[in-house]
């Protein structure tokens, strides 16, 4: 049984300084003196020979490379474990228990060495990591050290992916002079919840700290995160190589000074400047007692085009309270202590400078100034609507503003534009008729394939089909509901339909699972007796044996009975199974039995 376990580490207290992931495997076999050289090795770990193959096998590509051959650099490292009142470590519980040992108590924190590997690329490992523990065999498992740090990793990669992040200026004193240094850091009122959240779950393993450092180091687990997310981003920001274009258009920029990570070569002036806007926006995102809300009205009917936005205050207090801008603005005065109560005692200076970055990323919102926040709702077009929709929600969400939508535009709601198939077991009579067979046993796995085009759950005729084609509108009101529309798709839905009403009457069960793996093209419903085709397909404790083959001079065992009743199972759908038993498992054996138990017929 092995363990991975993963756990950050401080480099140092220095003005700058970094840190790094480490990983080390844990194990049931206690290392003997021969492969433990040191004292106080911790004694239930992978010795480097091991950890080394192991890294080597199964995350070749972050290795270092070395005289370009991939190479991994165990390190010695020093750490506090929890120890017993004898001194010796308590290994994690699963590791205790298959070595028998009893449960020690804990008696304070002690220095061992681990062998361990320093992870170059966090982030891409971690990922590669995660996808690489649903195929881990039984022996291999993760620590709740590493799943924490999968769960960190996960959430930091969603915010940069969000870019919800700034430029950061770090004031530095030295011999009486001021120096300034540029990094980058987090800014995301959800990022930070998120955070919160994870902190109290953080297990000890997941941040060993050197024992030199122990009284000095905080080990609070919100600063080790956040101090994490601040070491990957700037590493990410460093190592980016960024166009000339990009360069080009930042030039002589505060942002462009920030992508180098060096000394900021700024007055004292320019700093308190970038202090107040920094100020400001972090206020804006964690300090404003309410949320800026914008919600899409639809409009009333398909010839209508009086969509409309609204603006609304939501307390962060109480999240069921909105109110319309318009609302508050007319009321503020008769109810202004319920308004302080609920949003806060400073509403417009947050109500104004929130408004004012909005207005940056979403122009049209500068006509709630142009009508002195006396109306309740600006209109705006149908193509504004789906624009606001498409990219302008997703820019407002992402700053921190709330964002209400349709149902109809969310993913349970919205509507598609889909060929809705039927397909049914092919009749007895279709059968004589002379159709061919897709089996070479029989013609069981004929299927009547019917086409209809679709929207959602309705269907519709062709002559609506090409009505909403010919609209040359992304947006469209159909049957009472809006929806998107995407002309070239649902084209090309066409001319499959007419295709296969012309050529495709009837097919396979492979034509079949083919098409109704296709969630986006196709609806599919089918008659009874395919659908328990599929589910003995999809359960295979519904697989009904057969019996060897009376002729066959052999005795099969019980895996081979059921891989024999596999093979004929699926030759009598046509669906042309490979057999893939391990080498010295009798698969001849079972394709003999197969053409025993349902020999060729001659023609």
């Amino acid at each position: 049984m092995q363990i991975i376990h993963l756990f950050w580490q401080q480099s140092s207290q220095e003005f700058n300084n970094s840190g790094c992931l480490y990983l080390w495997l844990e194990q049931a076999k206690k290392l003997t003196r021969g492969s433990a050289p040191k004292e106080h090795y911790y004694p239930y770990q992978a010795d480097s020979k091991l950890l080394n193959s192991w890294f080597t096998e199964n995350f070749n590509r972050f290795l270092p490379r070395k005289q370009m051959k991939p190479s991994a650099e165990i390190e010695n490292l020093l750490v506090n474990l929890p120890c017993d009142q004898a001194k010796q470590p308590i290994p994690s519980p699963v590791i205790a228990n298959l070595n028998n040992l009893d449960n020690s108590d804990y008696a304070g924190m002690a220095a061992f060495t681990l062998n361990v590997l320093k992870i170059e690329q966090p982030l891409a490992f971690l990922k590669e990591l995660n996808f690489q523990s649903y195929y881990f065999a039984d022996e291999l498992q993760l620590a709740d050290d590493a799943k924490f740090w999968l769960k960190v990793a996960t959430e930091l990669s969603l915010m940069i992916k969000q870019d919800q992040y700034i430029p950061f200026i770090v004031a530095q004193k030295m011999n009486n002079k001021t120096c300034f240094h540029s990094k980058w850091q987090p800014l995301s009122a959800d990022y930070q919840q998120r955070l919160q959240q994870i902190a109290p779950l953080m297990p000890f393993s997941a941040c060993l700290v050197d024992p030199a450092l122990a009284k000095t180091v905080q080990l609070q687990p919100m600063a080790v995160l956040q101090h994490f997310s601040e070491v990957q981003l700037n590493t990410l920001i460093s190592n980016t190589h960024y166009p000339q274009t990009v360069h080009k258009k930042l030039q002589d920029s505060f942002i462009e000074s920030s992508l180098n990570l060096n000394q900021a070569n700024i007055s004292e002036q320019e700093w308190k400047s970038w202090r107040v806007w920094q100020n400001n926006l972090s206020y804006d995102q964690f300090g404003s007692p309410f949320h800026l809300c914008f919600r899409l009205n639809e409009a009333s009917s398909s010839n209508a085009n009086d969509w409309s936005l609204e603006v609304l205050l939501q307390a962060k207090s109480d999240l069921s309270f909105m109110v319309n801008l318009a609302d508050f603005w007319q009321e503020k005065s008769s109810k202004q202590a319920f308004f302080n109560k609920m949003l806060g005692s400073a509403i417009e200076r947050n109500l104004l400078l929130q408004l004012g970055y909005a207005c940056r990323i979403y122009p049209l919102l500068e006509q709630v100034f142009a009508q002195n926040m006396q109306r309740k709702r600006i209109t705006i077009t149908t193509e504004q609507a789906f624009a606001f929709l498409k990219e302008d929600a997703w820019a407002l969400h992402a700053c921190g503003y709330k964002i209400s939508v349709p149902s109809w535009w969310t993913t349970s709601g919205r509507l598609k534009a889909k060929i809705k198939l039927r397909a049914a077991k092919k009749s007895a009579a279709d059968e004589a008729s002379g159709g061919s067979a897709t089996s070479y046993l029989s013609q069981e796995g004929l299927i009547d394939f019917n086409y209809r085009y679709a929207i959602g759950e309705h269907e519709v005729s062709a002559q609506e089909w090409q009505a909403l084609i010919d609209s040359k509108s992304e947006l469209v009101h159909f049957r009472g509901q809006w929806m998107q529309l995407d002309a070239k798709e649902m084209a090309r839905m066409q001319k499959l339909i007419e295709s296969s009403q012309r050529d495709k009457h009837s097919g396979d069960l492979q034509d079949l699972l083919l098409m109704s793996a296709n969630e986006e093209l196709y609806s599919a419903e089918f008659d009874d007796t395919i659908s328990g085709m599929l589910s003995n397909l999809k359960n295979k404790e519904k697989l009904a044996l057969i019996a060897q083959p009376a002729n066959l001079k052999a005795q099969l065992r019980a895996y081979q009975i059921r891989g024999l009743s596999w093979l004929s199972y699926l030759e009598n759908l046509g669906m042309n199974p490979c057999l893939a038993d391990d080498m010295g498992l009798g698969k001849t054996m079972q394709l003999i039995a197969l053409l025993l138990h349902a020999p060729k017929q001659r023609a």
